[in-house]
């Protein structure tokens, strides 16, 4: 029989860090549950803050950290004026359509005495300041050093109220504004004026088209418009302009019955007519 071989002697000291081959590796399944853990909450997020009455939790403050900050190191290391403070306007509350809150602000921190290396600093750090309800607890639930400019946190701003945006308008929509009978021009251009403003990437020969199209049939303009053709909608205001300003001079001649009346001579007097002749 042979002998029996003499136990194996470990040269690795218990105390001695591990190579870093022999360390557990990170388990695939593990890290698919915990990124589909961090994508549901995510989307309990977003559904909460689109329900008006519920409020959304605050998370408490890591140990090691004064406050959490949604911003990276870049956003927070940036140091502000002393006198800086956020543009005074109307707190969005999740309501009403974001897009025009980050249009709002934008426009509000133009006037901002900010330089260019504070701007993107400036725009991520005072917009906090102008949310309430449950914007604001979305705001300070969002994930640690996640955001790290502003264009990031507006559009993740936009995307938690998608629900309260409004329907993009097309040019399509124009054809829905047609001239009421008995309405004046200049009414119907400003209500045209108005909606085609909200539209954005207009194509000028469709909405030439639209306005002329949607004009009373039996009007003068109308006529106009079909004889001597626009070719783009600054011509067709300014065609508009003319026939507003005749508009208005008719309908103040009706008003005023002794306008553009001349006044009669009544037969002359005997004594007049013998002066005339001596």
């Amino acid at each position: 029989m042979l002998p029996d071989r003499p136990p194996r002697i470990s040269l690795e000291r218990a105390d001695e860090p591990q190579h870093p081959r022999n360390l557990p590796v990170a388990d695939p399944a593990q890290q698919l549950i915990a990124s589909m853990r961090e994508e549901m909450e995510e989307f309990r997020k977003s559904v909460m803050a689109s329900l008006p009455r519920v409020k959304l939790p605050i998370k408490r403050s890591r140990a090691s950290t004064i406050a959490d900050t949604p911003f990276t190191e870049s956003i927070t290391s940036v140091e502000l004026l002393r006198k800086f403070s956020p543009p005074d306007m109307r707190l969005y509350d999740g309501t009403s359509d974001p897009n025009d809150h980050v249009v709002h602000y934008k426009y509000k921190m133009m006037s901002m005495a900010l330089s260019q290396h504070q701007w993107e600093a400036g725009m991520c750090m005072g917009f906090g300041e102008t949310l309430a309800g449950p914007a604001l607890t979305l705001f300070i639930n969002s994930s640690y050093r996640s955001i790290g400019s502003y264009q990031e946190l507006a559009d993740k701003f936009v995307g938690h109220f998608a629900s309260s945006c409004g329907l993009e308008k097309t040019t399509d929509d124009l054809n829905s504004f047609q001239q009421r009978r008995g309405e004046l021009l200049r009414n119907y251009v400003a209500r045209f004026n108005k909606e085609r403003i909200s539209i954005p990437d207009l194509h000028q020969p469709t909405v030439v088209e639209a306005f002329q199209n949607e004009l009373l049939a039996d009007s003068g303009f109308y006529k106009k418009l079909t004889k001597f053709k626009c070719y783009n909608l600054d011509q067709a205001m300014a065609r508009a302009q003319v026939e507003i300003r005749w508009e208005n001079d008719k309908r103040n001649k009706k008003r005023d019955p002794t306008s553009g009346r001349q006044e009669k001579k009544g037969p002359k007097s005997p004594q007049a007519v013998q002066g005339f002749r001596g």
